[in-house]
């Protein structure tokens, strides 16, 4: 296989296996939120997010040190030392899981009474050790994968393991397990995906390696995984603490369907990453331009989901979850603005991070994980929930801010003053998508979305909000399994909308 046609095919199967996990993640959630009360949600997305926490602990940020070392020793031909880390890893996060996964299990009902001042925990503890232990080496094994480039066989896996944790989470909560069945699917499922990937893993031969260098890359990723993910979900284990199971399963509600605003970024991230290291040796102003785009084309896109959801909080909820969750509707527009907000500074920071700023990006994402906290634990006991929504969006309003700083510092965004007409065509989507309000049937307001949704995109291509630059960013995705489809589909509106003015 040429190195193009590589490239191209990890692209594509690690977007196929990123889009299993969220499709995989949201069926899950919505279901456990169709047959669990508010409390026993609650319950479940504490165990599922301290799990995260623990994981990133106990990794120690191997993931990302593997995926980034292991393929450059490969690519020099030092086999032995490759295979040396991909050992040590996979020893070292064993041993680990196993202290912690223990520590959990037996001084669960100390830990119990000492953070939630009840017995109620003490079995999801228990069963949060059994995650984590599964969890970890998951953790791992997924990232050495990832470093071999066995892409497909990690998608596969990774299928057959998410379809199986959805099915085995609702037998379990059916038979009367409530939480404790869904966080059950969680540990079961890691397991099997681990069975199916070290059957497959390749025979390792012993070797050494640099550890001081490996070390140094893991415990920078092991603070910016930790305070990436306590970031974005911080105000949830604070909330479990301080606050009430019920308000964490509105919060929690609110998180999984404000994750939808973050899958068009993601993707961006992973997909423009490779292209932007590139370009940055051989062409600065081409990688800028790529960036420039990117951040415009997220922006047209997410920006009409997060004025459709703001406004449609309650139809969402009622298709996702039951009743019982439409208190956390008030939720809403605060948290998703932060997640808004959050994918345009993602892309900021996996630039900084390609042009060989690593130190830089986590020093950012430290300073906003601190101000997150700081005022979770401030605002909670007085606020609840919302008090863990303002803390979210401020803290992602100065990551924004400190991410664009040093961004503009480095190079010149590039902003077309026609991009600016996005302000009158988002308002006009507003007001047309606030008009639905006004009318009584459900079909009716179906069709009037859909409307503006078409108006939205006509708009963008006839006022040359996007150009034919910003077209030019599709090259950079792959053409198989219908993506060169959409693409000439794309192509072909921009050049009707041209015949058209």
């Amino acid at each position: 296989m040429s190195y193009g046609k590589k490239v191209v095919s990890n692209v594509f199967y690690y977007s196929l296996d990123f889009i299993t996990i969220t499709l995989a993640g949201y069926l899950f959630w919505v279901i456990m939120g169709k047959m669990l009360v508010p409390e026993q949600y609650g319950i479940l997305t504490t165990v599922i997010a301290l799990f995260y926490v623990l994981a990133n602990v106990c990794s120690l940020g191997l993931f990302e040190s593997i995926s980034k070392l292991v393929p450059e020793l490969i690519d020099k031909k030092k086999i032995k030392q490759a295979h040396g880390i991909i050992s040590h890893s996979l020893k070292l996060a064993l041993l680990l899981s196993l202290v912690f996964a223990g520590l959990i299990y037996f001084f669960a009902p100390q830990l119990s009474q000492i953070i939630y001042s009840s017995a109620e925990m003490v079995a999801p503890l228990q069963l949060l050790s059994f995650i984590v232990l599964t969890g970890v080496a998951w953790t791992i094994v997924r990232g050495i994968f990832i470093s071999l480039q066995k892409f497909k066989k990690l998608f596969v896996s990774e299928l057959i393991g998410n379809v199986l944790r959805v099915l085995l989470a609702i037998l379990l909560v059916s038979i009367g397990l409530q939480a404790l069945g869904g966080a059950a699917s969680w540990s079961i499922s890691f397991f099997i995906i681990i069975i199916v990937l070290v059957l497959l893993l390749p025979k390792l031969k012993p070797g050494k390696f640099d550890k001081k260098r490996f070390y140094r890359y893991s415990i920078s990723s092991l603070i910016y995984l930790l305070s990436f993910f306590l970031l974005l979900q911080g105000g949830l284990i604070v909330l479990g603490i301080l606050g009430s199971m019920t308000s964490v399963a509105m919060l929690g509600a609110t998180v999984v369907i404000s994750q939808i605003l973050l899958f068009i970024p993601f993707i961006f991230a992973h997909s423009i990453l490779p292209t932007l290291s590139e370009l940055w040796r051989r062409s600065k102003k081409s990688a800028i331009k790529i960036l420039s785009i990117s951040t415009k084309i997220n922006i047209l896109t997410v920006l009409p989901l997060f004025i459709l959801f703001a406004m449609f909080s309650e139809t969402a909820i009622r298709l996702m979850y039951t009743d019982q969750y439409l208190p956390a509707t008030i939720l809403f527009p605060g948290f998703f603005l932060g997640t808004l907000l959050f994918g345009i500074s993602n892309l900021l920071l996996i630039f900084i991070y390609s042009i060989g700023k690593p130190v830089k990006r986590m020093f950012l994402i430290v300073a906003a994980m601190i101000l997150n906290i700081i005022l979770s634990v401030y605002l909670v006991p007085f606020y609840g929930a919302q008090g863990a929504v303002i803390a979210f969006l401020t803290s992602q309003i100065l990551l924004l801010t400190l991410s664009l700083y040093y961004t503009t510092r480095m190079v010149e965004l590039k902003i077309r003053r026609k991009s600016f007409l996005i302000i009158p065509v988002t308002l006009l989507f507003s007001i047309v998508l606030y008009s639905t309000s006004y009318l009584g049937s459900f079909i009716a307001k179906g069709l009037v979305v859909i409307f503006d949704l078409v108006l939205y995109v006509l708009l963008l291509f006839v006022l040359r909000i996007v150009s034919s630059d910003d077209i030019d960013i599709l090259d950079h995705f792959p053409d198989k399994y219908g993506g060169n489809f959409i693409k000439q589909v794309i192509r072909e509106c921009y050049k009707l909308s041209e015949r058209k003015v």
